[in-house]
């Protein structure tokens, strides 16, 4: 069978001594949605999307919409209707797909700690976004956070956007106060990846030269989004504050640290 893992993926798992679990656990990857995806993509009313602008940087942006405005319309295909889109139709995710066609999507129930990962090659027109299915598949609702969220009723006509390259007192509160986020990842082929990432309350601290440091906990074993970091340390990550309507999406490098086990080991 030939292998659904690259370098990088194969590299950290070795180094976590995973290896073996990794490739049992790699059998679940797969070119095609299944029919109990497909149904349940079908169903959400949220999903994670990865994009990389012409520069080079990579970006997780949030597209939410009334149930319908996701459709896996066959194994090969997922279709976002954009004129069903309740949120910002000037995310930075439509203006990196002009440039850059490769995405990665994650597809998450919170309230039924059930998600799905489907990347592949996007194409935008006016009316959806298309997206054929180069890998998918599903992971368990380990460390998924349980909620239920209660989206906008009307269409986002613009949101309020402001960018920088320091991390203000209310972005480092909604970090030190999260317990989910998502990452966006790519393979040094530009294949891009959406995931997610969840903990108690603080898990996610910031040093005082304004890095973020992330425990990074047991799963399946694959080391996908970690393993994409070996291979290219460009990275993305999203916090939602669900109760606010807001989100700060962060654009930068990461280091794995496999010997660190506290601040005082980065």
């Amino acid at each position: 069978m030939q292998n659904v893992f690259h370098q990088g993926e194969l590299t950290v798992q070795q180094r976590a001594g995973e290896s073996q679990m990794g490739a049992l656990n790699g059998r679940i990857i797969s070119t095609e949605i299944p029919p109990v995806a497909q149904r349940f993509i079908s169903k959400q009313s949220m999903a994670l999307v990865s994009s990389q602008s012409p520069e080079g940087q990579l970006w997780v942006s949030l597209l939410t919409g009334n149930p319908g405005f996701v459709e896996a319309t066959d194994s090969g295909h997922v279709t976002i209707n954009r004129q069903l889109l309740l949120s910002s139709p000037d995310d930075i995710l439509f203006r990196n797909l002009t440039k850059q066609p490769q995405l990665g999507i994650l597809f998450i129930d919170l309230a039924s700690r059930r998600r799905f990962r489907v990347n592949g090659q996007g194409q935008l027109s006016d009316q959806a976004l298309h997206l054929t299915v180069v890998q998918a598949f599903g992971n368990c609702p380990k460390y998924i956070q349980q909620r239920r969220i209660a989206h906008r009723a009307t269409p986002m006509q613009a949101a309020h956007t402001s960018a920088g390259q320091e991390l203000k007192s209310a972005h480092l509160e909604l970090i030190r106060k999260a317990d989910t986020f998502y990452v966006g990842s790519s393979d040094d082929h530009g294949h891009l990846d959406a995931s997610h990432r969840g903990g108690k309350t603080g898990f996610v601290e910031v040093l005082p030269t304004g890095q973020l440091t992330i425990p990074d906990y047991p799963g399946h074993s694959m080391f996908n989004t970690l393993g994409n970091f070996e291979s290219n340390p460009t990275a993305a990550i999203l916090f939602v504050d669900y109760a606010r309507n807001s989100s700060l999406q962060l654009s930068g490098k990461a280091t794995l640290q496999f010997e660190a086990h506290s601040e005082a080991d980065l």
